[in-house]
């Protein structure tokens, strides 16, 4: 990645906020490196948070109907405070975080992309939760063409060495 791309990056908005009630957030509305619904115990596994965390996580966005959001990589739709849809869809092309401490215990064992696509219907939103292949192969011999063989592996697989 270039230093202008990275500039670039660093110059998004924290949040996208659209119309419905709808908050796009990485993390959480507060944080970029937390995780809205999952919780890190003390041995490093990573769980769904307590129904009440994700409602604390969210006591700054009451206006909120749908959050859509990720840092944790992993696929959830969980029915959140005060009716509020929580989407996370996972991720596109980086199936784990190779580089990290607890890697390991966020991996998904498989490299799919993955996505979400909401609709509003009648009831309210519906949402469908995508997986699907890619060539990550590419992905991965680019990730050794960088000097990173843990990138490599990861996006191949799924799994963190």
């Amino acid at each position: 990645m270039t230093a202008e791309q990275r500039r670039a990056l660093h110059n998004l908005p924290s949040q996208l906020r659209l119309d419905e009630g709808i908050l796009a957030c990485h993390g959480t509305p507060e944080s970029d490196t937390a995780c809205l619904l999952e919780d890190a115990l003390d041995d490093g596994r990573f769980v769904p948070a307590r129904r009440d965390v994700p409602e604390a996580r969210l006591a700054s966005e009451p206006a909120a109907r749908v959050v859509l959001c990720g840092h944790s990589h992993r696929p959830a739709v969980v029915h959140g405070p005060r009716e509020c849809l929580v989407v996370n869809p996972g991720s596109v092309g980086c199936p784990v975080f190779a580089d990290i401490p607890f890697a390991a215990k966020l991996e998904h064992r498989s490299p799919h992309a993955r996505y979400a696509i909401l609709t509003k219907g009648k009831r309210g939103w519906q949402v469908e939760l995508l997986a699907l292949e890619y060539d990550w192969e590419v992905a991965s011999a680019r990730a050794l063409a960088n000097n990173r063989p843990d990138w490599a592996h990861a996006m191949l697989s799924g799994y963190v060495k």
